[in-house]
C-alpha cells in the first residue's frame, strides 16, 4: 500500500540525500509509536541465538549500534506471548542508527505466478515485519544494508516480496527482494530521484556495472533456464518484468493502482515532460533528473499528492496522498549535520504522525534521549491522548464535516510544514558552535508544541461536528 521517493544528494536544495514513504495500511488500523535511539533486543545470547518478531530465528550479529524506529504498538501479540522478542520491536519501518545509515522498509509488491513456482517464498522468512529490526542494527553505509540484506534473503528466504530503501549522507540504493532468495539492487544517480509504489520498477539495468548495481548469486542464469524473460539482456535487464507482474488494462479490480501514482509524482516533478498516463504495460522511467532541485516542500507535495488539476481527475482512485496513511516520514542525511555536531546528529526524520495530509511533519532528532508519551504509548484502542489516534479522530471527523473543511485544514498544514523547514535551516545556519543543542531544543519544543495544537484542532473539530449533527 506504501509510496516511496528517493533523491540523489545533488538533486536536492540542501545536498541532503532523501528517502521517504508513505506507510499505508489497507484495513487493519494500528498506531505507529516514536522511539529514540536504543540497542537491539537479543533473546538468548548463551545460545547465540536472535529471535524476531515473526519468529525467524538467526546467529546473534556481531555488531549491534543503537537505532530509532517507529514500530506498531500492538506488535505480534501471538509472537509476544510465546516467546521473549522485546518491547514493540516489530514492524519498525524506518530510522536512522548512530552510524549515520536510514532505512525505510518496506514497500509491499507482488511477484508473478511464474517466477513464485520456480523461487516459492519461505513462510516464517525474511519480511516486513522484522527487515527493519533485522538489518538497521548492523550497517555501516546504504550500501552495506542492501548486500547484508541480500545475505539473508538468500540465507534463509523471503516470506513475500518487498522495495527497500537505504541512504547514509553520500548515497542512496533502493532494492527489490522479487521471490523466495532472489533480490537487486540500484544505487540512484546523485542528480536523479526514484518513485516506487506498490510494484516492481527495477528495469533495464546493466548487470556488469558494478559501481551502481547488486543483485542475487546467479540471478540471469536463474531467469534465462526458467525463461522469466522472453529474451534477457545482461546489459537491459529487466528485473520487474522477470518477477514482478505489470498491470492490465483487463485488471478488473484496479488496473491502475500503481502506475497512476508513480504518474502523478514525475508529473509534479517534472511538470514540463509530457508523459502519457496509464502507460499500460510499457514501464515509466526508472530513473529521472527533477526539473529543478527538490526541497522538502516538493516532496511534502509528492507524498500528498491527488489528481485534482490532472487529465486523471475522478479517472484515477488510488492518490499517493490518503487517509489510510498511518505515518510518513521524510530521512535527511547530510554530512554537514554529522560535522557540525561532531558526529551527534547523522540526520533528521521529518516525522508525520498519521496521514501527512492532516497531520504535520516534525523534526525528529534520532538522539533525542525523551519523546513525549503521547508518541511512544499507545494501544489499538482509542485513546485520546495518543497523537496517532488524534490524527484518526480528525478523519473521521471530516468523512462527515466534507472536504472544505479537510482542504482548509490541510492548506494550514502546508504552511505550518513550510514555515518548520524554514526555521530548522535557519537554526542550522545560525546556532554556531552549539547546533546539537540548538536542534535537540528545537524537535523537543515542537514534539511538545503539536500535542497542545492537536488537542485544540481536536476540540473545535469535534464541537463543529456536534453542531453539524444538529442540523438533521
Amino acid at each position: 500500500m506504501c509510496t516511496s521517493i528517493l533523491v540523489g544528494k545533488n538533486a536536492t536544495t540542501t545536498g541532503s540525500t532523501i528517502i521517504a514513504r508513505n506507510e499505508d495500511c489497507a484495513s487493519v488500523v494500528t498506531p505507529k509509536l516514536l522511539f529514540p535511539m536504543r540497542s537491539p533486543f537479543y533473546t538468548s545470547l548463551l545460545e547465540n541465538e536472535w529471535i524476531l518478531g515473526n519468529g525467524l530465528k538467526v546467529p546473534i550479529p556481531c555488531k549491534a549500534f543503537r537505532y530509532c524506529s517507529s514500530p506498531d504498538a500492538g506488535g505480534n501479540i501471538e509472537k509476544e506471548r510465546n516467546t521473549d522478542i522485546g518491547d514493540h520491536y516489530f514492524f519498525e519501518a524506518r530510522g536512522i542508527n548512530e552510524k549515520g545509515v536510514a532505512m525505510t522498509a518496506t514497500n509491499s509488491m507482488g511477484i508473478n505466478s511464474r517466477a513464485l513456482e520456480c523461487d516459492p517464498t519461505v513462510s516464517g522468512g525474511i519480511e516486513e515485519s522484522v527487515i527493519t529490526t533485522l538489518i538497521l542494527p548492523q550497517i555501516d553505509s546504504a550500501l552495506n544494508g542492501v548486500e547484508l540484506l541480500g545475505a539473508y534473503v538468500e540465507k534463509y528466504g523471503a516470506s513475500e516480496a518487498n522495495g527497500i530503501c537505504f541512504s547514509d549522507s553520500n548515497e542512496v540504493w533502493y532494492m527489490e527482494i522479487g521471490s523466495g532468495h532472489h533480490w537487486i539492487a540500484v544505487r540512484v544517480p546523485d542528480d536523479s530521484y526514484l518513485i516506487v509504489a506498490n510494484s516492481m520498477r527495477i528495469h533495464d539495468v546493466d548487470l556488469d556495472d558494478t559501481q551502481n548495481i547488486r543483485y542475487s548469486e546467479h540471478i540471469f542464469e536463474f531467469v534465462k533456464k526458467y525463461r522469466l524473460l522472453e529474451n534477457p539482456d545482461r546489459k537491459c535487464f529487466n528485473f520487474s518484468d522477470a518477477f514482478g507482474f505489470q498491470e492490465k488494462m483487463d485488471d478488473i479490480s484496479r488496473p491502475f493502482y500503481n502506475c497512476d501514482r508513480i504518474w502523478i509524482a514525475q508529473h509534479i516533478l517534472n511538470p514540463n515532460i509530457r508523459q502519457e498516463p496509464r502507460i499500460i504495460p510499457a514501464q515509466y522511467p526508472l530513473f529521472m533528473k527533477p526539473e529543478s532541485k527538490i526541497s522538502l516542500e516538493m516532496v511534502e507535495k509528492v507524498l500528498c499528492a491527488d489528481y485534482r488539476g490532472t487529465e486523471l481527475e475522478g479517472k484515477a482512485d488510488r492518490p499517493i496522498g490518503t487517509v489510510k496513511t498511518v505515518e510518513s516520514h521524510i530521512i535527511e542525511m547530510n554530512p554537514a549535520f554529522s560535522e557540525r555536531t561532531n558526529g551527534d546528529i547523522q540526520g533528521i526524520i521529518w516525522q508525520s504522525i498519521g496521514t501527512p495530509l492532516y497531520s504535520r511533519y516534525l523534526c525528529v532528532i534520532p538522539e533525542l534521549t525523551e519523546i513525549p508519551a503521547a508518541y511512544h504509548d499507545g494501544t489499538n484502542m482509542y485513546d485520546k491522548n495518543n497523537m496517532f489516534w488524534r490524527d484518526q479522530l480528525m478523519v473521521s471527523c471530516f468523512s462527515v464535516l466534507g472536504r472544505e473543511t479537510a482542504d482548509n485544514i490541510r492548506e494550514k498544514i502546508q504552511t505550518q510544514n513550510k514555515d518548520n523547514f524554514i526555521r530548522f535551516y535557519q537554526i542550522v545556519e545560525s546556532a554556531g558552535n552549539d547546533l546539537t543543542g540548538a536542534l535537540r531544543q528545537y524537535s523537543s519544543q515542537s514534539l511538545i508544541d503539536n500535542i497542545k495544537e492537536s488537542e485544540i484542532l481536536c476540540n473545535r473539530l469535534v464541537s463543529k461536528l456536534a453542531e453539524f449533527n444538529q442540523d438533521f
